[in-house]
């Protein structure tokens, strides 16, 4: 699986390439790599722009992973810029779970800080 994690004023930004996917035996290596850049009261941004896909085994294992952050003490957020990837995580009320932004600036900003 490709992603990518950088620190932007103290809040992990974590992207993902075109297409989320993990197989079942990565999943809990997922958990632990989202929870390895943390530290207690931490913030994640999980950044799906440029996801075109996520199937529902593949969404499981991603609130898998944000359940595991959020049981930490972190606190996370999502920057879905694409409506396709927005309208599976209303169909789910995931939307109603976790704040989903469609605009990068906006979510950093609900951190509390200002984008470079």
């Amino acid at each position: 699986m490709n992603w990518s994690a950088e620190s932007i004023g103290g809040v992990m930004v974590f992207g993902f390439g075109q297409t989320f996917k993990i197989d079942f035996e990565s999943s809990p290596e997922f958990a632990e790599t989202l929870k390895k850049g943390l530290a207690d009261g931490s913030q994640l941004l999980l950044d799906l722009n440029g996801v075109e896909y996520v199937d529902s085994r593949d969404l499981g294992i991603l609130v898998y992973g944000v359940n595991q952050v959020l049981a930490s003490g972190a606190e996370v957020k999502f920057f879905i810029p694409s409506e396709t990837i927005r309208e599976v995580f209303e169909v789910t009320h995931l939307n109603r779970v976790y704040d989903i932004f469609s605009d990068r600036e906006k979510a950093l900003n609900a951190f509390g800080i200002q984008s470079a």
